[in-house]
């Protein structure tokens, strides 16, 4: 430990969360658990709630018809397995960890990741730790590679990224839910991290059927 244990579905890693309360140990920190399929009835009552895998079902079932479709024609099928990636990995607390024993770094990512859209400092982030701010930053550039202010950043830019595929708010409900007040600023605070605007990111993020990109900015 710390490991991470791949369900094969939402029930299982339900399963896997009681198993680890039984025998005392922590998730995320010690097990982080991840499903599949993002059942909400299942994921949001878990207790921490259950980060799961979205498979694309739409497609799934299409292509599923399809090939039926071929065989009532007697038409011939492909031989083998289909396989049709995920749509997304849905976030939330059973995964919300980093993969170090450093207890003061594993908090303070928790805090970032839950706060990081809410105006969250890096002054108020060493209130709650009740650590210094140098030596805060230091343990950050020793475990992750960059700063306590990078590494909040980079979760607001995930977000964005986040929802710029995922949903159709417009920028001006995207601003208001990271934190900024004002839309041109975040457009060029986007475009100097991704080097594209973020209309030019939700149409290739949506092309390409998954927003990967934004983890390699920061």
């Amino acid at each position: 430990m710390p490991i991470c244990i791949l369900a094969c579905n939402d029930a299982r890693a339900l399963q896997i969360l009681r198993a680890c309360k039984v025998g005392g140990f922590n998730v995320p920190d010690d097990i982080a658990v991840l499903g599949i399929d993002n059942d909400e009835l299942v994921t949001e009552v878990a207790r921490p709630k259950l980060s799961s895998i979205q498979p694309n079902t739409e497609a799934t079932a299409f292509e599923a018809c399809e090939s039926l479709d071929h065989l009532m024609r007697r038409e011939k099928v492909a031989a083998g397995t289909g396989y049709i990636a995920p749509e997304k990995i849905i976030e939330r607390d059973s995964t919300n960890t980093v993969a170090t024993r450093d207890s003061v770094v594993q908090l303070a990512c928790r805090l970032i990741r839950q706060h990081a859209c809410d105006g969250f400092s890096v002054k108020e982030c060493v209130n709650k730790l009740g650590v210094s701010r140098t030596q805060l930053e230091v343990k950050f550039k020793k475990v992750l590679g960059r700063t306590v202010h990078d590494e909040i950043t980079r979760m607001r830019l995930r977000r964005v990224c986040q929802l710029l595929h995922t949903t159709d708010k417009t920028l001006s409900s995207i601003v208001a839910e990271i934190g900024y007040l004002d839309v041109s600023y975040m457009s060029n605070w986007f475009k100097k991290l991704m080097g594209i605007s973020p209309g030019e990111y939700r149409h290739r993020a949506r092309a390409l059927g998954n927003a990967a990109g934004c983890d390699r900015v920061i």
